[in-house]
């Protein structure tokens, strides 16, 4: 087999891997962060995440366990407040992002039990958080949608305190679509020469 052939047959393999093959995930795990305020940055899979919020903002990493289904979460410890926090990638984001989340409204009191999020591109959701069942029965829900193109920051905000967990993301693929181009481009010179 050719050169030309190998090459041509290997670009086709990655091209069809990076674009056909679900993506891998990219977990921002908040386990190594514990104690940490915002502002604060986890880098995992070639892209890192920076966690922000307004000064005075009592948003905390903690250890959860027994409070809500996940554990560590970046908890809010000004009860009763309307704090935000804004999630900013260093790549803009493409697939779908999950965050875990739970509404610190053990009582039913401040409803309604919801977490908005609005991207940097306008884009704009909200989910909504039922009892989960433990401790003080925090209502919790999942954060689980695609962003549109551009995509590089969320602001997350609720009417009452809030926690998230992981932040989970797809891994981007533009690394092996770029190899898959690269060779492309040497298998077409090759056959040029």
């Amino acid at each position: 087999m050719s050169v030309r052939n190998v090459l041509l047959a290997t670009a086709a393999t990655i091209a069809t891997v990076a674009i056909g093959s679900p993506a891998h995930a990219v977990v921002f795990s908040l386990g190594a962060s514990v104690g940490s305020s915002p502002t604060f940055g986890i880098t995992s899979g070639g892209i890192t995440a920076t966690f922000t919020s307004p000064a005075g903002n009592g948003f905390v990493v903690q250890n959860t366990a027994g409070l809500f289904t996940f554990s560590p979460a970046l908890y809010d410890n000004n009860s009763f407040s309307t704090d935000s926090l804004t999630i900013s990638f260093s790549q803009p984001i493409s697939g779908a992002i999950t965050i875990p989340f739970a509404i610190q409204d053990a009582y039913g009191i401040n409803g309604p039990d919801t977490l908005s999020v609005t991207t940097n591109v306008g884009q704009s959701l909200t989910f909504g958080a039922t009892p989960d069942g433990l401790a003080l029965g925090e209502p919790e829900g999942v954060v689980s949608f695609a962003p549109a193109a551009g995509t590089t920051s969320l602001t997350l905000s609720s009417p009452i305190a809030f926690a998230i967990g992981n932040v989970t993301v797809p891994e981007p693929v533009s690394m092996a679509i770029l190899g898959a181009g690269l060779l492309g481009f040497a298998a077409s010179r090759r056959r040029r020469a």
